[in-house]
């Protein structure tokens, strides 16, 4: 949980303020260590050009650093189509190209089921529609009769539509 919950857009990004204070504490603290020296030698002038070059480099870096971590954009994916009613499996082995459809109702009772030579790429959107579209007939033939319907090749009808 953060305890900072206000967030600031940055160009189209989102940044939480915490990050900015804990950055900026983070820096704050090794400015400290690096300016103060407590060993002295005979050359003191040395080692502030050296405390002085070393926090130059250390800034610098960090000052990167947390500009290339804000540039991370964020990911606008599209939310998945979802059926009205029921839902839908696909199952398929790494090995070869057959996949397995099922549909189940509400109740999760497998309603139909289908076994395709294809594999079939679920995180399309047209996918998506056409096994929704397969889902609805079962769906309508499951209300009417109560029985899985065989060899009806919804699926495979769906898709070679388009």
């Amino acid at each position: 949980m953060s305890l900072i919950a206000n967030e600031v857009p940055c160009s189209g990004l989102q940044t939480t303020l915490s990050d900015f204070a804990s950055r900026g504490f983070v820096v704050f603290l090794l400015l400290i260590q690096l300016t103060t020296n407590t060993t002295r030698t005979k050359n003191a002038n040395a080692m502030k050009s050296n405390a002085f070059l070393r926090l130059a480099v250390l800034a610098a870096f960090f000052a990167t650093a947390s500009f290339t971590a804000q540039a991370q954009p964020t990911t606008n994916r599209k939310p998945l189509t979802i059926a009205r009613e029921g839902s839908w499996v696909v199952e398929w082995n790494p090995k070869d190209r057959h996949c397995t459809v099922r549909f189940y109702n509400d109740k999760q009772q497998l309603i139909y089921e289908e076994t395709m030579s294809r594999r079939l790429n679920i995180a399309r959107r047209q996918t998506q529609r056409n096994l929704n579209a397969a889902l609805e007939q079962a769906m309508f033939v499951w209300n009417e009769t109560h029985k899985m319907p065989t060899d009806r090749q919804w699926v495979a009808i769906q898709f070679d539509k388009n």
